[in-house]
């Protein structure tokens, strides 16, 4: 069986978010706070629930302190 993992990185604010395995979120991400910006970035729900798959990679650049 292959490894399957998630890891959330440091200092990260996470709020009404599914996460599917096999998804890094690197250090200091915010995701549920600003529906708007998790729209440009995620699928966001009709109920404002914010879906994150395994298809979708996530990088040090959505740290928003930069």
């Amino acid at each position: 069986m292959p490894n399957i993992f998630t890891l959330i990185g440091e200092q990260c604010r996470i709020k009404g978010v599914i996460i599917d395995k096999d998804v890094i979120i690197p250090p200091k991400t915010e995701i549920g706070y600003a529906r708007a910006a998790d729209a440009k970035r995620f699928k966001v729900t009709e109920s404002g629930l914010v879906v994150i798959s395994k298809e979708m990679k996530l990088h040090a650049s959505l740290d928003p302190s930069g």
